[in-house]
């Protein structure tokens, strides 16, 4: 019982030291039984320095009373013990001041000022304020991300001007109620918010007191020391950079936005909505995003063995990570997962010989390593690295990518692994990597919910490269033909978009045809390549009709240079540049017969071609 009484005093001391304190703004009078005659002094929140003046105002408008007026000023400390009291004559309707001790301590006290006219009491007034030194003030909030979308995490960072050695207590709040509230020494001068479902404008208001209310209390009064924002929410949109989408082709999609919450379709189903920390990863700010600074030691756990299975036998993947290291040659175990029990596991870690990345899968019959042929990893830098996985009967292929554009890939002989979701999947964590991590996404399936590698990995960072010029662009990453290609002329089973496409690159056999999706010129030129690998043919033909039109199609004859095949359609299409003989050579594209009809481009190999055209990926921009 003592204990607990111990526990309570506190409360009751606030609660009777602030019975009478309201939330009245400056100088507002109370009421009283003699409402002709009224206080004006300090109000609930106000900061004031020792030796310094109250305020003080009596006022009336009868003046027979003026001169037999008393005012009593009672100082109460927050504990209750009063610590100062004078009793002197009142002026009426004269703006005078209460003149503080010089050795008042800093803290809270309470104000009791009682007015007496010919020794009785005719009106009362309290209030609560601080007693500190110079110098507090509250001088902006600042916002982050600067895009803020609805549902997302929000850093605000307060800017104070505080003397040298305090500890001020904050106090965030929107609509009135508490988002945050601490002191400045435990960091709550940086709070995250997850701002509503609603697009509109909120305002978040940040309250600073010099001192802090007793423990498991809040002050029941605002701060004169305050400053409020607009936090304008516009409707959710996907990020600028490396963004990863669709959820549901995601067995485990981690944003890091300031949040572990793990958005993956296969997450979801598993029950394991959230990731944990391993240590103490600290959110920090990008350029337009947040990200987990890790330390070598610290990290990010999925509490799942979040790679595909089916009949517990592995199935395609990419596993991407969005991450820069401070020290590449330092740094080990990107990400790890294993199997509960030690049957399987998976680990990407840095190889000190290349300088990036390799990964090693290992499994009851063996172990297999998949190299890394892509640059040298450069220190504190940004990098989307992506690793895209096939297993087949007793073979595994593999593409590496670096911000969407394959670096390597490799086939090896490989068992077929036995995989389960007993176990879990950790990014950094013990004999980690010191750096920041922003993203992470294990790819499992399409948009038409087939296993698959992820096939957006060179379109999405084509979209963030080109912005609106883009036309159309892809780098066959995926398993399958993507929508709105076409494939013609292929052997049976592969033809109209059916066919497989092997480690990144579209084989076009002889006869074959790959036709693009339609597009539209408008005002501006159309640039269009075709990377190759180096085993490719270098001879093709370019096949140019309009959609919906019986007309005979315009063929053009082209040839490789260094990196691919390249052309240019004119503005409303009405041209085609090719090289030839390295000169570029211009031909007029007959006109459609259809008025707003789209225009079809094709890349055949011809009928008599000895090797296929061996295309890596296709780019069309509108250039002037």
């Amino acid at each position: 019982m003592a204990r607990m009484l111990a526990r309570t005093v506190p409360l009751l001391i606030l609660g009777v030291f602030l019975a009478a304190c309201g939330d009245q703004s400056l100088f507002m009078p109370v009421k009283s039984d003699s409402p002709d005659i009224q206080i004006t002094s300090a109000t609930d929140g106000q900061v004031f320095a020792a030796g310094r003046s109250l305020p003080l105002l009596v006022s009336s408008q009868d003046t027979s009373k003026a001169g037999s007026l008393e005012i009593e000023v009672t100082l109460t400390s927050s504990t209750g013990q009063s610590v100062w009291h004078q009793r002197t004559g009142a002026t009426l309707n004269d703006q005078s001041g209460i003149l503080l001790p010089a050795d008042l301590a800093a803290g809270l006290y309470r104000l009791d000022l009682v007015l007496y006219s010919a020794g009785e009491v005719v009106q009362k007034k309290s209030a609560s304020f601080f007693v500190a030194k110079d110098g507090y003030r509250v001088t902006g909030i600042r916002s982050f991300p600067p895009v803020i979308t609805s549902q997302a995490t929000v850093m605000l960072k307060a800017e104070l001007e505080t003397p040298d050695g305090s500890n001020a207590y904050l106090r965030w709040t929107w609509k009135g109620k508490v988002i945050a509230h601490g002191m400045v020494g435990d960091g709550l001068d940086q709070i995250l918010w997850v701002v509503p479902s609603d697009s509109g404008v909120y305002t978040i208001t940040l309250e600073l007191f010099p001192s802090a209310p007793p423990t498991g209390a809040d002050f029941p009064f605002t701060s004169s020391l305050s400053l409020s924002t607009d936090v304008v929410v516009s409707a959710s949109t996907a990020s600028a950079q490396g963004d990863m989408g669709p959820d549901s082709s995601y067995l485990s999609l981690l944003r890091l936005q300031a949040s572990l919450g793990d958005t993956g379709a296969g997450s979801i189903r598993a029950g394991k909505t959230r990731a944990t920390t391993v240590g103490t990863p600290a959110v920090v700010t990008l350029e337009n995003r947040f990200g987990y600074r890790l330390d070598g030691s610290s990290g990010i756990q999925i509490s799942w063995l979040a790679l595909p299975q089916q009949a517990g036998t592995l199935r395609p993947f990419t596993i991407s990570l969005g991450l820069s290291l401070d020290d590449p040659q330092a740094a080990h175990t990107l990400v790890n997962a294993a199997a509960t029990g030690g049957g399987f596991g998976l680990t990407v870690e840095m190889d000190p010989q290349t300088g990036g990345p390799r990964a090693r899968l290992s499994g009851a019959g063996g172990t297999t390593v998949i190299p890394w042929s892509g640059p040298a990893l450069a220190a504190k830098q940004r990098y989307l690295l992506s690793l895209s996985v096939v297993p087949q009967a007793d073979t595994l292929s593999a593409q590496w990518f670096l911000d969407g554009s394959q670096v390597g890939t490799a086939t090896v002989h490989a068992p077929a692994y036995a995989v389960g979701q007993d176990g879990s999947l950790t990014i950094g964590g013990q004999g980690g990597f010191a750096g920041v991590v922003d993203e992470f996404g294990v790819y499992s399936q399409d948009a038409a919910g087939r296993p698959s590698t992820d096939p957006g990995l060179y379109a999405r960072a084509q979209a963030i490269a080109n912005g609106s010029s883009l036309v159309v662009a892809d780098g066959f990453d995926g398993i399958y033909l993507p929508d709105g290609f076409v494939l013609t002329g292929t052997p049976a089973g592969t033809a109209n978009g059916k066919g497989q496409i092997a480690a990144g690159t579209l084989d076009l056999p002889a006869g074959a045809r790959l036709v693009l999706p339609p597009i539209t010129t408008g005002d501006s030129a159309v640039s269009v390549s075709a990377d190759v690998s180096r085993d490719s043919a270098r001879a093709a033909t370019l096949v140019i009709s309009w959609e919906g039109s019986s007309a005979a199609a315009l063929t053009v004859p082209l040839t490789a240079d260094s990196s691919g095949l390249r052309f240019r359609i004119g503005p409303q299409a009405a041209s085609v540049t090719v090289s030839s003989g390295g000169a570029e050579k211009t031909l007029p594209v007959p006109p459609p017969g259809i008025q707003g009809s789209n225009l079809v481009i094709g890349i055949e190999n011809p009928q008599d071609a000895s090797t296929p055209i061996a295309i890596d990926d296709i780019l069309a921009t509108k250039v002037k």
